[in-house]
């Protein structure tokens, strides 16, 4: 087994702590992936991820590992990566981010060019005093369950006379996924981005502005578990800056499995497996860089521990 960290020692480097457990290799020749016992993720409950090579050709599989490894660099850079040292940072309690759980309204409105009922809401979530992280629910197979709970984010800018653009992604430390979940839109007649959250004004009440629900045209979180998981882990990062740079393009990543119909998801493969396809890197080509911010940004980070509700 492979286990896998960023490397703290290094601050701001992207090379990863990666230790071969001999202890627990697998009997069958397969490569399994485990989260370092030092690292956060796992201390939230995550210990094997969902990827790993079988048995095959050695040029195969070393090709496999370098991918995976890869992914995973780039993961844990934008999941660590923060405003750097002497640069202009936002004061505390400027922006806060707050998580809610949602419910249905009667209204209607438009999300990725589909009429979809409104989503309101209504319980604001605290953070697990001991585990240091929201313990949210999930649906027992990824992606199928339209019932499971639906999650949102609201920003809200207290003191900021600036108007922020703001981008959340959803890192999924089981199959190294990024995965943008809102982003600044931009105007296509103008060619140009708005900002989600207004400036704060002066003798004004902050307002709370939805990032992914509400009128934002941007669909609730939906989490759910991999084939025989009982516990996943990912993070919920918001960026947020009074500059535009198309973020989205240098940090999402696709995921290294491919969903079917038989099955919740297929474990990067040199062979694809029955009913489902091994997918490859996809989202590291951006040009886009957090340095095109002007050094003028934040970011907040919301672990969370994914369990199926108790019935």
């Amino acid at each position: 087994m492979l286990m896998i960290a960023p490397d703290d020692r290094q601050p701001g480097a992207i090379k990863l702590n990666v230790r071969i457990d001999t202890s627990s290799n697998s009997k069958d020749g397969t490569i399994q992936f485990l989260h370092h016992e030092s690292s956060d993720i796992r201390k939230l409950g995550l210990r094997e991820m969902y990827l790993s090579v079988p048995q095959g050709g050695a040029a195969r599989r070393a090709t496999h590992v370098r991918d995976i490894l890869q992914a995973g660099a780039h993961f844990f850079k934008y999941l660590t990566c923060e405003p750097q040292t002497g640069r202009r940072v936002f004061r505390e309690g400027a922006v806060q981010a707050d998580l809610y759980e949602l419910v249905e309204s009667k209204d209607w409105v438009l999300s990725r060019g589909r009429a979809v009922r409104q989503m309101c809401a209504t319980k604001r979530l605290k953070m697990d005093p001991t585990l240091k992280a929201y313990k949210v629910e999930a649906s027992k197979r990824i992606g199928r369950d339209e019932e499971s709970t639906q999650y949102g984010v609201q920003i809200t800018n207290n003191k900021l006379e600036d108007g922020l653009f703001v981008w959340m992604f959803f890192f999924d430390c089981s199959t190294f996924e990024i995965r943008t979940c809102a982003e600044p839109r931009i105007a296509s007649a103008e060619s140009r981005a708005d900002t989600l959250v207004p400036g704060h004004k002066n003798n004004s009440a902050p307002q709370p502005v939805p990032v992914n629900f509400g009128n934002s045209g941007y669909p609730p979180l939906q989490l759910g578990l991999y084939n025989g998981q009982k516990l996943d882990v990912g993070y919920l990062r918001i960026f947020m800056s009074t500059r535009y740079a198309d973020l989205s393009s240098c940090i999402a990543q696709g995921s290294m499995i491919e969903e079917d119909e038989e099955d919740t998801g297929t474990p990067i493969n040199p062979v694809p497996a029955e009913g489902g396809k091994a997918r490859g890197l996809q989202g590291i080509t951006g040009k886009a860089h957090l340095e095109d911010l002007s050094g003028f940004w934040h970011v907040i980070t919301l672990p969370l521990v994914q369990e199926v509700a108790k019935e």
